[in-house]
């Protein structure tokens, strides 16, 4: 969908997090480490990730099978889980300032509440145009928010290439995670506002990763996207 599109993207955070660098965090469920994490012991959930980044930045996910959802029941069917990640989490301190890194307007947003969920969400709106007849609009979903970015938003509202969009929210607030950033490309929101599957059925694994492709460019902020 976007091989054809050359951009260079404005940073999603500031600079001093990329110079601490990105380690790849694997959540999977091969994994027997975090087999044993509980989602709801924030403090370990933590220092497992610290641990396994020793002073970069943890990020990682895209469709990676995850078992830890079937921990809360947003994720549980009455015989399965969904356990497919379909956006890209990474792992930074509540608080952190969240950049457009293009010129976009906001779609909806919602405040998605319970054990699990996004917490705060914005999804906003973007037009590749290369070819100005026929634009690439796409989405992108930010999850685990904060309240306060929430605040004084409307639908429509335009994000300036480089300007702030949020900021993570705490564990209170985010869904119960240890906090960082969920962020998701969605090619068509299938008539949904302010809430989007991030995690789907091993079943439907391939028609929702076409759906979704990795968001990683967005975060590194460069080349084909």
């Amino acid at each position: 969908m976007f091989s054809a599109h050359k951009h260079t993207f404005s940073p999603l955070f500031s600079a001093d997090i990329y110079q601490k660098g990105f380690c790849m965090i694997d959540l999977s469920a091969q994994n027997p480490a975090v087999l044993a994490l509980d989602l709801r012991d924030l403090v370990t959930c933590e220092n497992y990730i610290k641990e396994a980044c020793q002073g970069k930045v943890g990020m990682g996910g895209y469709g990676e099978k995850r078992a830890w959802y079937a921990q809360s029941p947003i994720f549980r069917a009455e015989t399965q889980a969904r356990n497919i990640h379909l956006g890209i989490d990474i792992w930074l301190e509540a608080g952190t300032p969240i950049y457009n890194f293009l010129a976009g307007k906001v779609h909806s947003f919602a405040y998605n509440e319970g054990f699990g969920n996004y917490g705060g969400t914005i999804i906003v709106q973007y037009e590749l145009q290369e070819i100005a007849s026929n634009p690439t609009v796409f989405y992108v979903l930010y999850g685990h928010l904060s309240k306060e970015s929430l605040e004084n938003l409307t639908e429509n509202k335009v994000f300036e290439k480089g300007s702030q969009i949020a900021t993570l929210g705490e564990p209170s607030e985010n869904g119960g995670w240890a906090t960082h950033l969920h962020i998701q490309v969605i090619k068509d929101m299938q008539g949904q506002k302010g809430d989007f599957v991030g995690v789907c059925y091993e079943k439907d694994k391939d028609f929702y990763l076409n759906l979704c492709p990795n968001p990683v460019e967005i975060i590194f902020g460069s080349k084909d996207f």
